[in-house]
């Protein structure tokens, strides 16, 4: 049997280090490794902006309101117990004109893309008793009242992390509320300590697989609206902007890809193309790299793909010249 070696979440073959191919093996390892720093260096970052509107939101709240007295500065408030912060979300949920006030005061001087996020805020929050069903990959399952299904991601860390799979259903109060394109849950909640039934879990799950198989799961609440105008202009700024990469090198994986392309295309049927198809997705691989491109996980996969073809086709020979 062929052993295995686990690269983050991806599964590449073992290859002998005097195997044909070793060299695309080595890159393949090391491009999964940044794809992964790259996930939890984002994923740092998304923490760090959320947190950094929802505590001062919640200190201006509770200032606003007068609700509770010994917390005099944003640091002393930062040690606030979530029994308390539930308290002044809850109050912000009634009044959400405190989002407003906030918003025009804008006392931490928080840029136009931070201010969109709080009106984003203030549009879409939902409390509910919701209905944790399941756990998935990108998030965790929540069915509300009127069997609304949405799709939930946690900030710090997935619900899952927190709460077993062997545990569900479960019966959660919280509010969700959307941020960076996705739907989070605002890191206060409460359990409901109810035995439920097979029955009503059944029911539950029926609901989860009628709105998956219609396309009704909700992942998102649109929080892009209110943009100013000019963001698209920036955007394609953005997108124009020439990578900030070494003119030769870029030059030269451009021509390395050009010729990987055209092996591919001349190669014989089989062994020939199976090789040469790993030559021009590491070429492709590489280029993304080198300029920070998107979708660098999909170039891995393609390598990946291309390099168990390839041994596939091989399989057998190499051990053959061994013996």
């Amino acid at each position: 049997m062929q052993r295995r070696t686990v690269v983050g979440t991806e599964h590449i073959p073992r290859i002998p280090r005097n195997g044909p191919y070793f060299v695309v093996q080595l890159a393949l390892r090391e491009a999964s490794k940044i794809a992964a720093a790259e996930e939890n260096q984002k994923e740092g970052k998304d923490r760090e902006l959320f947190y950094k509107l929802l505590t001062p939101l919640h200190f201006y709240a509770n200032f606003k309101l007068n609700l509770f007295s010994n917390y005099t500065t944003l640091e002393d408030f930062k040690q606030c117990p979530v029994t308390d912060r539930m308290i002044i979300r809850n109050k912000i949920l009634e009044d959400p004109s405190l989002i407003d006030q906030f918003i025009h005061d804008n006392p931490e001087g928080f840029n136009q893309d931070e201010l969109d996020i709080l009106r984003a805020w203030r549009q879409y929050q939902v409390k509910d008793k919701f209905i944790l069903e399941r756990h998935l990959k990108k998030g965790s399952i929540f069915i509300a009242g009127e069997q609304q299904v949405y799709l939930v991601s946690g900030i710090t860390s997935p619900l899952s992390d927190m709460i077993f799979a062997e545990m569900l259903p479960l019966i959660l109060e919280t509010v969700i509320m959307p941020f960076k394109g996705k739907i989070v849950y605002d890191g206060l909640l409460s359990h409901t300590p109810i035995q439920i039934g097979s029955t009503l879990a059944k029911t539950w799950a029926k609901s989860y697989l009628a709105a998956k198989q219609s396309k009704k799961v909700i992942t998102t609440f649109g929080e892009m609206r209110g943009k100013e105008e000019e963001k698209p202009v920036r955007k394609r700024k953005r997108e124009n902007e020439e990578p900030k990469v070494p003119f030769e090198m870029k030059k030269e994986l451009e021509e390395f890809a050009r010729k990987a392309k055209r092996v591919k295309d001349e190669a014989q049927p089989g062994r020939e193309s199976s090789a040469a198809s790993v030559l021009l997705n590491a070429a492709q691989m590489m280029k993304r790299i080198v300029d920070g491109g998107p979708n660098l996980k999909r170039a891995v996969t393609s390598v990946r793909k291309s390099l168990e073809l390839l041994d596939n086709e091989l399989k057998g020979t190499l051990d053959e010249k061994d013996e």
